[in-house]
């Protein structure tokens, strides 16, 4: 979570001196100073890469041993790969740009070549964000399940895109093998908790219809021997997917078959309630 928070940190630093270069290529600026600027801010991006690929850069890389053998593990291998092509992508872009912008006659529109080098940029946060994301994921069946939820929770209340790119990652089908495991209530509401805040875009509720989810979360609703916790937080997930104010939001099909259980459901939870919280989201849901 902390890498993460610090990658976009220093992701929105990039972003301001790309602001405030598409503002001088747009006013009145002179040559000399717009030259400045995206050499500065190619010398910048350079730096934010290396900052980030050398935080995972294994040192017994370099360590030669006798008999030593060094475990490569192919998918962080692929994701460096990856996200060094995606530097080269936005250097490229950025000497582009420079070379247009040392002509006395441009050739290109300045303001699309900074938009493509910063769409180029964006790209390649997404790509470490992601990288971070799948490593999170993965300590989810680990010791450390709980820590990890709680941190995806937060990451999912960070940004829709975050989200967007938590769903690519596969944290729907995470999160429901934690809901199907043989874990505590605490792992399981937490695990409620995650997917209620993932469901927040329509990538996320599509991904739960596709994936059976709904199954999931309807039992553990109607499971009279659940505490009222876990109950409400499954609560919490429908009134996510049925909310009408999330763009793009088309599965009521996911909803359809389950309405008379979810209703009967929620109508025996309310009865043995006195929890407004419970009271507030079952009403959302219907």
């Amino acid at each position: 979570h902390d890498k993460i928070k610090d990658i976009q940190a220093k992701a929105d630093i990039m972003s301001g001196l790309f602001a405030d270069l598409f503002r001088k290529v747009n006013g009145c600026c002179p040559t000399l100073k717009l030259v400045s600027a995206v050499q500065n801010l190619s010398h910048q991006i350079n730096i934010f890469f290396l900052d980030y690929l050398s935080d995972h850069l294994v040192l017994l890389e370099c360590v030669k041993l006798p008999g030593y053998v060094k475990r490569k593990d192919h998918h962080k291998t692929t994701t460096k790969s990856e996200i060094q092509l995606a530097q080269e992508n936005v250097l490229f872009s950025c000497d582009n740009l420079a070379a247009e912008t040392a002509r006395d006659n441009h050739a290109v529109d300045l303001a699309h070549l900074v938009t493509s080098a910063g769409s180029a940029f964006s790209a390649a946060v997404d790509l470490m964000v992601a990288a971070e994301m799948a490593s999170c994921l993965d300590r989810i069946s680990g010791e450390d399940c709980e820590a990890s939820l709680s941190c995806l929770t937060e990451l999912a209340l960070t940004s829709n895109n975050l989200c967007r790119l938590m769903v690519k990652q596969g944290v729907v089908c995470a999160l429901l093998r934690v809901l199907k495991g043989g874990g505590g209530t605490v792992q399981r509401i937490l695990g409620l908790r995650a997917l209620g805040c993932v469901c927040c875009v329509a990538e996320g509720i599509r991904e739960l219809v596709v994936m059976d989810g709904m199954d999931v979360i309807v039992d553990m609703l109607g499971d009279e021997n659940n505490p009222e916790d876990e109950r409400r937080e499954a609560v919490g997930v429908l009134a996510q997917v049925t909310s009408p104010w999330i763009e793009g939001n088309t599965s009521v099909e996911g909803i359809e078959d389950h309405a008379g259980n979810i209703l009967y459901s929620i109508k025996g939870l309310l009865c043995k309630s006195s929890s407004h919280e419970t009271l507030l989201l079952c009403s959302a849901t219907i």
